[in-house]
């Protein structure tokens, strides 16, 4: 109730709690789940299937928030999976080409994103950032500075977005 006085934000507020719930009441067969299926053996494969799991679920909980009314909340979450059918179908690969051309940069820049966290991960390898910043060279960190204040101001949205409790 504190983001308005819409239905939306009690099933959003409902949906956080019941997922609470959900975790807590199930701790025990989701325990047993993950030793029958070997994840305490592939630790990381269990965190990238919690995480996933997670966040769908909290994305579910974004479509209630935003959304204007509880008819509009509920024809966005019975249509998450309509139309794919023609995507993969159909035209495939005209569609894949269809994304690539109308939008290379944005591509080129989503995937320059992924290859420079992947690139820090690697780097820091049980290092902390500011460890690794500071044995560097004092230019190399003064130009990751401005490449970073760069790609902010590049990348960053050129027409003013209201705050988001401001609309409420």
């Amino acid at each position: 109730l504190w983001h308005g006085a819409n239905w939306t934000f009690v099933v959003w507020g409902a949906l956080h709690a019941a997922y609470y719930l959900a975790s807590r009441l199930t701790q025990r067969p989701r325990a047993q789940t993950v030793r029958l299926l070997r994840l305490d053996a592939a630790p990381r494969t269990h965190a990238l299937l919690q995480l996933t799991l997670t966040f769908l679920l909290v994305n579910l909980g974004w479509v209630f928030f935003r959304a204007d009314s509880l008819p509009d909340a509920w024809y966005i979450v019975t249509h998450l999976a309509s139309g794919w059918d023609t995507v993969l179908v159909s035209e495939p690969i005209r569609q894949v080409c269809r994304i690539l051309v109308m939008a290379p940069s944005k591509l080129l820049l989503g995937a320059g994103g992924i290859l420079l966290l992947e690139a820090c991960e690697c780097l820091l390898s049980g290092d902390d950032i500011n460890g690794l910043a500071q044995r560097g060279p004092v230019w190399m960190r003064w130009a990751a500075y401005v490449l970073l204040a760069l790609a902010i101001m590049n990348v960053g949205v050129t027409h003013e977005i209201p705050f988001v409790y401001f609309q409420f």
